[in-house]
């Protein structure tokens, strides 16, 4: 397959619409690391992902925005800090779901694309790089903490960890 680029619109979907419910958890849609959580003000930022036991976090592996609406998006749906961005941004239409990489398809530009476009999308060097290093760094905490613990993720709604 070839490298193919999405095409984006810049209409700002991908920015404004961060919370969402998946399996009963609202949980922010970018997924940071600990270096990237210092891209945001630290009282807009919440513990995404854990290890630990009984609803009780040891690890976490990785963090999410608490807003609706990036802080870093302007008036003209441009980016503020577009080339620090995190790496969920940079690979964004692809996501990751628990080691699964999927398009969102929520995203108003990825429907123009066929089934075959998308899969060579998501395996083009760009967002595999990226994919690849967010779940690396949830994996690595997996195969530190895995079988003395369980991956818990934090409910924004409810302020507390459920197992996954």
């Amino acid at each position: 397959m070839g490298i193919m680029e999405f095409e984006c619109k810049k209409c700002g979907y991908c920015c404004k619409t961060l919370l969402e419910y998946n399996e009963g958890v609202l949980m922010g849609l970018a997924l940071l690391t600990e270096e990237e959580k210092k891209l945001f003000d630290e009282k807009n930022i919440t513990p995404a992902f854990a290890f630990g036991n009984e609803g009780s976090p040891m690890q976490i592996a990785s963090y999410q925005l608490n807003l609706a609406k990036c802080p870093h998006i302007d008036e003209n749906n441009k980016c503020k800090i577009y080339d620090k961005r995190p790496l969920a941004c940079r690979a964004y239409p692809i996501t990751s779901n628990l080691g699964r990489n999927v398009a969102d398809l929520k995203c108003p530009q990825v429907g123009k694309y066929s089934e075959n476009e998308l899969r060579q999308l998501m395996f083009s060097d760009t967002y595999e790089e990226a994919i690849n290093k967010v779940n690396g760094h949830v994996g690595s905490c997996f195969r530190k903490y895995g079988k003395k613990t369980k991956l818990m993720r934090f409910d924004l709604a409810t302020k507390k960890w459920k197992v996954v």
